[in-house]
């Protein structure tokens, strides 16, 4: 019976064998390669195992990484920031409520204007000139005080 194995050197070797060592040689070759099958199972096993061991590493400088990322402002700093804000919320407010008011002064101001312009037409119209009193009389004469038509 022949038999074939590969030598120290890497080459295909064929023995020749007796039929009574066969038995013999067939065991160590079925042990031989369950060794080979599960040395290679334990080699995959190992870099596998080396993978995961690697991603976890990886997982954990990740988390933190971004644990150093969150706390790269300092709390007394963001304290300040929530304070300004706030204040600038407030100034806000003001700023609009300041606003409101400078809109209401100018829509008084031009309401003014056009009663002025109106009370000038009217006190300009005709119509006054046949008054018993007319408005023009009213308005050039002081108004005569209480302590005057007393002393009268």
């Amino acid at each position: 019976i022949n038999a074939e194995y590969m030598g120290d050197d890497g080459d295909l070797q064929v023995d020749l064998i007796d039929a009574q060592d066969a038995i013999d040689a067939l065991r160590h070759f079925i042990d031989f390669q369950t060794k080979n099958a599960s040395l290679q199972t334990s080699k995959k096993n190992q870099l596998l195992s080396l993978e995961e061991r690697r991603k976890e590493q990886r997982r954990r400088e990740e988390r933190e990484f971004w644990k150093k990322m969150a706390e790269v402002i300092p709390e007394r700093n963001i304290r300040i920031w929530n304070a300004l804000e706030k204040g600038l919320e407030k100034y806000i407010v003001l700023l609009q409520d300041r606003s409101k008011l400078i809109e209401e002064t100018d829509s008084i101001r031009h309401q003014n204007d056009e009663l002025r312009a109106l009370l000038n037409q009217y006190m300009g119209a005709r119509i006054n000139e046949e008054l018993l009193s007319p408005p023009q009389l009213m308005t050039t004469q002081p108004a005569s005080s209480p302590n005057k038509v007393a002393r009268a």
